[in-house]
């Protein structure tokens, strides 16, 4: 499971995306007042969805958290800022559908990709990217 988010976050980061902060969800989210805890955005956050890592063909669900904020306090113009890269997330693991890590193959299901709006509020848009992959299918 570790090998598998480690993955993911290289397989981001190799995109053409412009995303300042790639790095395993830990709590940085504070739903009640939300607030995020990272100065650099926008930011992709995995987070381990309920997965099968010791199955025949390990399989993997990760929910990744888009994050934007905006500093003129704009709703609309975050939100649509946000549905784009989260929408050109979603094309990149499409075109992008296998990748490898520290000697492990993954292929991600891109029939499984989904997107949901999480939370918006006048500072943060919030979109899941939720990504389902397989081990050793490369």
């Amino acid at each position: 499971m570790y090998n598998a988010q480690l993955g993911l976050i290289d397989h981001i980061g190799n995109s053409s995306l412009e995303i300042a902060t790639i790095e395993a969800y830990a709590g940085q989210i504070n739903t009640k007042d939300l607030t995020v805890a990272t100065t650099k955005l926008p930011a992709v956050f995995p987070f381990l969805r309920p997965s099968n890592p010791v199955s025949e063909v390990p399989v993997f669900t990760f929910d990744c958290f888009v994050v934007t904020k905006s500093d003129v306090y704009n709703t609309k113009t975050n939100a649509l800022n946000n549905l784009q890269l989260s929408s050109d997330l979603c094309v990149y693991f499409k075109n992008n559908f296998d990748f490898s890590y520290n000697g492990t193959s993954y292929c991600i299901d891109t029939e499984s990709i989904s997107a949901q709006t999480f939370m918006i509020d006048k500072k943060f848009t919030i979109i899941i990217v939720t990504v389902i992959f397989k081990s050793g299918m490369v």
